[in-house]
């Protein structure tokens, strides 16, 4: 007797605890989806900040025109500005001389040739401080110039 009422007392339990994880769970994901509208809600909020500007901005269009005209003065460029003459601007818009053929080139393959030697690059480096003064600052203790060599690898 004692055997089934303890495995109904673990049964009673267990269904207890699936339950409680199954509230859990629905509460998380309605968390979740109350987070997304907040998001979605701030997201729109925000869009409707920037159009409400535009159409502020929009709506003083002829203020803004009115200050072109008597405190700015913009006015769009004009072609003298930008060519000398018509011939120059109509220059821009020639087609190109058609290029001259370039003549064909064959390469050859040469099978277990030696590869080529490396190539050696050499660079030279002297501190800021000797550059700007002159070759003084480095007869006079600074640094003197770096001498690197770089070596291309062989393909």
């Amino acid at each position: 007797m004692s055997t089934l009422r303890s495995m109904s007392l673990v049964a009673a339990a267990l269904a207890s605890a699936i339950g409680c994880y199954t509230v859990s769970l629905k509460a998380s994901t309605e968390r979740a989806a109350v987070v997304a509208a907040h998001e979605a809600i701030a997201r729109d909020q925000s869009e409707m900040r920037l159009l409400r500007a535009e159409l502020r901005t929009r709506s003083r269009l002829p203020e803004l025109q009115r200050w072109n005209e008597e405190v700015l003065a913009l006015a769009p460029p004009r072609a003298e500005q930008l060519v000398a003459n018509p011939v120059q601007l109509a220059s821009y818009a020639a087609p190109a001389a058609p290029a001259a053929a370039a003549p064909v080139s064959v390469a050859a393959v040469v099978r277990d040739a030696p590869p080529p030697p490396p190539v050696l690059r050499h660079a030279t480096f002297a501190p800021r401080a000797a550059r700007d003064l002159g070759t003084d600052a480095v007869a006079a203790g600074s640094p003197a110039a770096l001498q690197v060599a770089f070596r291309k690898p062989a393909p």
